[in-house]
């Protein structure tokens, strides 16, 4: 049994963890050691920590800080921690300082992931994309274009998995892409993605990728219908992440191997 250990936990992301938890197959692998809210003290979260086999971190940017702040003092724990971010709007230096605080920790194996999404369906939107992008961009003059629309309660824009899928997309370019709103009053840049957001109502979460030419639109879409999808993905990756190498893993590194159900030791 994984030891699990929620960050964030009172928050809805770590309500709907907790749900699948007392579901099968889930209460065959977790056990729900503890719980961290905004409230807990270092005492109880560095215990907590020490007990546990894997953290999933579904706070907030504040949430996530503390988090790093605490496996930063992490002096005494032997057994290997597996470490699952999931705190939407990290930016960039906050990305870069989880991975510095993993490569410098004094745990002998803490592994650590960012996800921008858990969804397991968007990670194969962004292996099709890294696979297909360069062949399209290749042969035909396309102009690309990314749609993403989530609640009205999100705040961080464009989505960071619009960003990832965006990422993608210029790995798979011999030439430098730039993204956001087209100009008014202006013609389409070239080598330019469109990157446009929509906030409303309860949606859950849309991304769509379109590959758009004089003759064709190819438009690959994912649409989350649930919350309890980013739940599911994220006790899946958490999962996979203890059977990782110790050390700090890029999203976009990850193969379709790595995550495969018949790899798991």
């Amino acid at each position: 049994m994984i030891k699990l250990t929620l960050w964030g936990a009172s928050g809805q992301m770590g309500t709907a963890i907790k749900a699948l938890l007392h579901q099968k197959p889930y209460n065959q692998s977790f056990t729900l050691s503890g719980e961290i809210t905004s409230t807990t003290p270092s005492t109880t979260a560095q215990q907590l920590l020490n007990a546990s086999d894997l953290v999933i971190d579904f706070s907030n940017s504040q949430g996530n800080a503390a988090l790093l702040t605490e496996l930063n003092h992490l002096k005494h724990k032997t057994s290997p921690l597996a470490v699952l971010i999931g705190s939407t709007g990290l930016s960039a230096e906050q990305c870069q300082q989880a991975e510095n605080v993993c490569n410098k920790s004094s745990s002998p194996s803490l592994t650590m992931l960012i996800a921008p999404n858990t969804s397991l369906g968007i990670f194969v939107l962004y292996q099709t994309l890294k696979q297909l992008s360069g062949l399209l961009m290749e042969t035909n003059e396309m102009d690309i274009e990314i749609t993403e629309a989530h609640h009205r309660r999100k705040r961080d824009l464009p989505s960071g998995t619009a960003k990832l899928l965006f990422s993608a997309i210029q790995s798979q370019s011999a030439k430098p892409l730039h993204h956001g709103q087209h100009s008014h009053g202006q013609t389409r840049k070239k080598d330019y993605v469109g990157m446009h957001a929509l906030r409303g109502g309860g949606i859950y979460g849309e991304h769509s990728v379109h590959f758009i030419s004089e003759d064709e639109d190819i438009c690959l879409q994912h649409r989350a219908l649930s919350r309890g999808l980013f739940a599911k993905g994220a006790l899946y990756l958490g999962k996979k992440l203890t059977t990782l190498p110790a050390g700090f893993h890029h999203y976009q590194d990850l193969s379709l191997t790595d995550l495969s159900p018949s790899n798991d030791s």
